[in-house]
């Protein structure tokens, strides 16, 4: 092998190693309760058919709570994570075999973008649909755009299958598919197909995938339950979707500040098709800007997070890919921007990256542990400022302290008199600052501990400790 050979081979070998050790770093630590909640369906349903069936709501993403089922009641959760930490290795891997089809300077970036995202490797190392439905939007674009290119029957089988597999993962596939609806449509209607050619390739790939969304929406959809979330402004969420992307702040003007230049890249990566890919405007135009627009007019959402466009978002990073790689090849002026804007990507992800590895979604088991040893009594007598949250998580982690501490979640409707031992407060925000001491239901506590987390998934919680009970410190 030659030393272009083995650098060809090397380097996206070493860029998929990273990624994938990125993302299995990421899967360890506590489940958080969106994990836990997609457990419970699973673990609640008599059989695989029922998730289909009985749990039509939003937190149900459909293959990921299916291998929950499978993979049954394990006391090492972090194997349910399994599934989307493959999804997030395959993604990098994909990315680099679209951006293949530009050049091979294009495909290492788009690898490099993907792998080195914050909010790629945060949804590719939780139990949920986020990291699955990335894998099948990319798997379905590079697979229709081969067939497009050499039409076979057993192209057109593998993209309908990723394209029902990216609907059964989470709805949020409909923003990468219509892009590519509209973009095939676009490319089977050439003149040497004829009317019958393109009939016959729209049925071949998207006679199933249709079909299967529309079971889906009056099956399900219709049914579905929303599980809600904060108020929010969707002028926020945009600003911080934008700045995290390209590893800005969540919050604050610098969020604004960044997220208003993300922006700005976004629309300069998508004029930038006009030049060289111009028929691809239609597949990552809707797909990043239409598709998400018209569903917020449509139908806005009670609750709205930036993984709700994570789709969007791996569209643009291959985007991304391909305008850096063009700025690479203009001169030494152009390397040296390449080199400049790739690395303040990719280290302005790092800090993110860094914090979700060292807090990640928050370590409820470290406070059950810590509120069972310094009570001494049996019985670990805890309430919290949100019942279902907070009652979830403590059941969920109640099962892993040793079997001579038995905890109870107090409920406001079964306060006990004189209150709980111990009460938990929750916040997601960076910026909460916790007061000392709180009146909580009657009864007086003083915090004693706190527990971070990193971002986006989970939440800071703090634990007071009741003054009316002796102190175990």
């Amino acid at each position: 092998m030659s030393r272009a050979d083995r650098k060809r081979f090397l380097t996206p070998f070493f860029v998929v190693a990273g990624a994938a050790i990125l993302r299995l770093a990421a899967s360890r630590g506590d489940f958080w309760l969106d994990e836990i909640w997609s457990w419970t369906f699973a673990r609640q349903a008599a059989s695989a058919l029922d998730i289909f069936t009985r749990f039509p709501h939003d937190n149900n993403h459909i293959l990921n709570t299916l291998f929950l089922y499978f993979l049954g009641d394990r006391p090492d959760w972090i194997v349910y994570r399994i599934p989307s930490v493959l999804a997030g290795i395959g993604t990098v891997i994909l990315a680099g075999l679209i951006g293949r089809q530009t050049s091979r300077l294009t495909a290492a970036t788009a690898m490099l973008l993907t792998g080195g995202s914050f909010l790629l490797v945060l949804y590719n190392s939780e139990a949920r649909g986020y990291g699955l439905v990335i894998f099948f939007a990319l798997l379905s674009l590079y697979v229709v755009d081969q067939y497009i290119r050499r039409s076979s029957w057993a192209l057109a089988v593998i993209f309908a299958l990723a394209a029902v597999l990216g609907l059964l993962s989470h709805l949020t596939y409909v923003h990468g598919y219509a892009g590519i609806l509209l973009w095939s449509v676009y490319r089977f209607s050439t003149p040497w197909r004829g009317w019958r050619g393109f009939l016959a390739d729209l049925a071949r790939c998207h006679a199933l995938p249709l079909a299967a969304l529309l079971a889906l929406y009056f099956g399900y959809v219709r049914r579905m339950n929303v599980g809600g979330g904060p108020p929010y402004s969707l002028a926020d969420v945009l600003v911080s979707t934008l700045s995290l992307t390209v590893g800005g702040p969540e919050t604050g003007r610098a969020a604004v500040v960044v997220g208003l230049l993300a922006g700005l890249v976004v629309l300069v990566s998508l004029v930038a098709l006009v030049r060289g890919h111009r028929d691809q405007l239609l597949l990552f135009g809707t797909a990043i800007i239409l598709s998400p627009t018209l569903l917020l007019l449509a139908d806005r959402p009670p609750a709205l997070f930036p993984r709700y466009f994570l789709v969007p978002i791996a569209l643009f990073l291959l985007l991304l890919g391909r305008l850096l790689a063009a700025i690479y090849r203009r001169g030494l002026a152009g390397k040296l921007g390449y080199f400049v804007l790739l690395l303040a990507f990719l280290c302005a992800n790092g800090v993110h990256i860094a914090g979700l590895l060292r807090y990640g979604r928050g370590h409820y088991l470290d406070a059950l542990r810590y509120m069972a040893e310094h009570t001494s009594s049996p019985i670990v007598s805890i309430g919290g400022d949100h019942d279902f949250r907070n009652g979830t998580v403590v059941n969920f982690y109640a099962h892993y302290l040793p079997p001579h501490k038995h905890v109870v979640y107090d409920e406001r409707a079964a306060w006990p008199a004189g209150g709980s031992e111990w009460f938990l407060i929750h916040s997601q925000s960076q910026d909460h600052v916790p007061l000392a001491a709180i009146v909580a239901r009657g009864a007086r506590y003083r915090l004693v501990k706190d527990y971070p987390f990193a971002a986006l998934s989970g939440w800071h919680w703090y634990v007071y400790h009741n003054t009316d009970y002796p102190s175990q410190e």
